[in-house]
């Protein structure tokens, strides 16, 4: 995925949960960096949790399913 469309997809998210999630700056001779608002580090911390959950279900189901 490139920077520009990642960038795009960021500000799609934050447009529609109405909330800032990267703070961002502009680089110089150094270059720029960004960091996670709270709100974005939440949200980061809701999804590890939903991939985890996710991932422990799909588990679970393929154990039932295959009869381990």
């Amino acid at each position: 995925m490139s920077y520009r469309y990642a960038l795009h997809r960021i500000s799609l998210a934050e447009k529609r949960l109405k909330c800032k999630l990267v703070i961002r700056h502009r680089g110089g001779v150094a270059g720029g960096t960004s960091e996670l608002t709270a709100e974005g580090k939440a949200l980061l911390m809701k999804y590890r949790k939903v991939e985890k959950d996710l991932e422990n279900f799909l588990k679970r189901s393929n154990e039932l399913w295959n009869g381990d």
